[in-house]
Protein backbone atom coordinates (compact mmCIF):
# COMPACT_ATOMS: atom_id res chain seq x y z
CA UNK A 1 0.00 0.00 0.00
CA UNK A 2 2.60 2.74 1.16
CA UNK A 3 4.69 1.59 -2.15
CA UNK A 4 1.54 2.53 -4.28
CA UNK A 5 1.07 5.57 -2.83
CA UNK A 6 4.59 6.52 -3.20
CA UNK A 7 4.21 5.59 -6.97
CA UNK A 8 1.12 7.41 -7.40
CA UNK A 9 2.54 10.49 -5.84
CA UNK A 10 5.97 10.56 -8.03
CA UNK A 11 3.60 10.00 -11.24
CA UNK A 12 1.23 12.86 -10.18
CA UNK A 13 4.89 14.79 -9.95
CA UNK A 14 6.26 14.02 -13.05
CA UNK A 15 3.42 14.53 -14.99
CA UNK A 16 3.05 18.11 -13.20
CA UNK A 17 6.51 18.58 -14.25
CA UNK A 18 6.15 17.71 -17.79
CA UNK A 19 2.50 20.11 -18.31
CA UNK A 20 4.98 22.89 -16.90
CA UNK A 21 7.71 22.30 -19.52
CA UNK A 22 5.02 22.61 -22.34
CA UNK A 23 3.84 26.16 -21.03
CA UNK A 24 0.47 24.31 -20.07
CA UNK A 25 0.76 25.00 -16.41
CA UNK A 26 -2.29 25.41 -14.22
CA UNK A 27 -1.82 29.16 -12.79
CA UNK A 28 -3.94 28.20 -9.70
CA UNK A 29 -1.68 25.53 -8.84
CA UNK A 30 1.44 27.51 -8.86
CA UNK A 31 2.79 30.81 -7.43
CA UNK A 32 2.98 33.53 -9.93
CA UNK A 33 5.66 36.91 -9.42
CA UNK A 34 6.53 39.25 -11.49
CA UNK A 35 9.77 40.04 -9.12
CA UNK A 36 12.67 38.65 -11.07
CA UNK A 37 10.95 39.56 -14.61
CA UNK A 38 10.96 41.59 -17.89
CA UNK A 39 7.79 42.53 -19.19
CA UNK A 40 7.18 44.29 -22.38
CA UNK A 41 3.60 47.06 -22.23
CA UNK A 42 2.53 48.19 -25.70
CA UNK A 43 0.83 50.92 -25.54
CA UNK A 44 -0.69 53.61 -28.38
CA UNK A 45 1.75 55.42 -29.49
CA UNK A 46 4.38 54.26 -26.87
CA UNK A 47 6.30 50.88 -25.65
CA UNK A 48 7.95 49.61 -22.15
CA UNK A 49 10.46 47.95 -21.27
CA UNK A 50 10.53 46.88 -17.36
CA UNK A 51 12.57 44.60 -14.94
CA UNK A 52 10.46 43.68 -11.45
CA UNK A 53 14.43 44.04 -9.81
CA UNK A 54 12.96 43.18 -6.34
CA UNK A 55 9.54 43.73 -4.39
CA UNK A 56 10.21 47.45 -4.00
CA UNK A 57 12.13 48.53 -7.44
CA UNK A 58 10.84 49.23 -10.94
CA UNK A 59 13.10 49.89 -13.82
CA UNK A 60 11.22 51.00 -16.59
CA UNK A 61 12.53 52.68 -19.84
CA UNK A 62 9.66 53.99 -22.42
CA UNK A 63 10.37 54.88 -26.38
CA UNK A 64 7.57 56.89 -28.03
CA UNK A 65 7.01 56.72 -31.97
CA UNK A 66 8.98 59.52 -32.20
CA UNK A 67 11.71 57.50 -30.64
CA UNK A 68 12.08 59.63 -27.84
CA UNK A 69 13.31 57.53 -25.02
CA UNK A 70 13.04 57.80 -21.05
CA UNK A 71 13.87 55.64 -18.50
CA UNK A 72 14.18 55.60 -14.60
CA UNK A 73 14.51 53.33 -11.43
CA UNK A 74 11.24 53.98 -8.79
CA UNK A 75 10.49 52.78 -5.57
CA UNK A 76 6.90 50.76 -6.30
CA UNK A 77 4.51 49.00 -4.77
CA UNK A 78 3.09 45.58 -6.17
CA UNK A 79 0.33 43.67 -4.71
CA UNK A 80 -1.28 40.84 -6.34
CA UNK A 81 -4.91 41.07 -6.68
CA UNK A 82 -5.83 36.96 -7.35
CA UNK A 83 -4.22 34.04 -9.39
CA UNK A 84 -3.05 36.38 -12.38
CA UNK A 85 -3.55 39.87 -12.06
CA UNK A 86 -1.74 41.95 -10.07
CA UNK A 87 -1.62 46.10 -9.05
CA UNK A 88 1.75 47.75 -9.40
CA UNK A 89 2.66 51.61 -8.60
CA UNK A 90 5.00 54.25 -8.63
CA UNK A 91 5.94 57.96 -8.56
CA UNK A 92 8.18 59.02 -10.96
CA UNK A 93 11.26 61.62 -10.38
CA UNK A 94 8.93 64.68 -11.78
CA UNK A 95 6.23 63.45 -9.78
CA UNK A 96 4.03 61.63 -12.59
CA UNK A 97 2.35 58.54 -10.95
CA UNK A 98 1.63 55.60 -12.16
CA UNK A 99 -1.05 52.93 -11.46
CA UNK A 100 -1.53 49.55 -13.41
CA UNK A 101 -3.61 46.97 -13.48
CA UNK A 102 -1.78 43.83 -15.14
CA UNK A 103 -3.53 40.66 -16.19
CA UNK A 104 -1.15 38.18 -16.93
CA UNK A 105 -3.83 35.22 -18.69
CA UNK A 106 -5.61 38.34 -20.91
CA UNK A 107 -2.00 39.70 -21.41
CA UNK A 108 -3.22 43.63 -20.39
CA UNK A 109 -2.29 46.32 -18.96
CA UNK A 110 -4.63 49.27 -17.74
CA UNK A 111 -3.17 52.21 -15.92
CA UNK A 112 -3.68 55.37 -14.74
CA UNK A 113 -1.43 58.20 -14.80
CA UNK A 114 -1.69 61.49 -13.19
CA UNK A 115 1.12 64.67 -14.55
CA UNK A 116 1.36 68.02 -14.17
CA UNK A 117 0.84 69.83 -18.47
CA UNK A 118 2.68 72.20 -20.21
CA UNK A 119 0.86 74.68 -18.25
CA UNK A 120 1.69 72.98 -15.02
CA UNK A 121 -2.09 72.10 -13.94
CA UNK A 122 -2.36 68.15 -13.04
CA UNK A 123 -4.61 65.97 -15.28
CA UNK A 124 -5.23 62.47 -15.59
CA UNK A 125 -4.84 59.85 -18.03
CA UNK A 126 -6.27 56.00 -18.74
CA UNK A 127 -4.32 53.98 -20.77
CA UNK A 128 -4.67 50.58 -21.95
CA UNK A 129 -2.65 48.20 -23.37
CA UNK A 130 -1.00 44.69 -23.83
CA UNK A 131 1.28 42.77 -21.62
CA UNK A 132 4.15 40.14 -22.15
CA UNK A 133 6.18 38.84 -19.54
CA UNK A 134 9.22 37.91 -20.89
CA UNK A 135 10.41 34.44 -20.17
Amino acid sequence: MKKNIITLTSLALLASACCCKQDKCNTQDHEITLIGHKATLSYPGLTANVKYLNDSTIYWKTTDEKDSVAEETNRMVVKKIDGTKFFVSWIEKDGTTVSQIIDLEKKTVEAFLTFNNAKGKRIAQMLEGTYELDK
